[in-house]
């Protein structure tokens, strides 16, 4: 699993009320179930902030682009 900031965190442009955007990749093997919701609590209840937790699956072709030249890689563990 890989998970990337990108949005206005990655760029150093957050405000007081922005949420942080998250593009997660999930090892394509690996059965995701309901690790995808606990991260999200999780970093929400962390961060204190909104989440915004987007995967290949779920991301929209309109932003993808924009997430690959921004997304800085903040996380990553190697499938067991």
């Amino acid at each position: 699993m890989k998970v990337h900031l990108f949005g206005s965190f990655a760029k150093h442009k957050q405000r007081e009320d922005s949420d942080i955007d998250l593009y997660v990749e999930f090892d394509p093997n690996v059965s995701i179930g309901l690790e995808f919701v606990k991260i999200y609590l999780d970093l929400k209840e962390l961060t204190g902030r909104e989440v915004d937790l987007v995967t290949e699956k779920s991301i929209s072709k309109y932003i993808k682009s924009r997430v690959e030249q921004e997304k800085i890689l903040i996380y990553e563990r190697k499938a067991a």
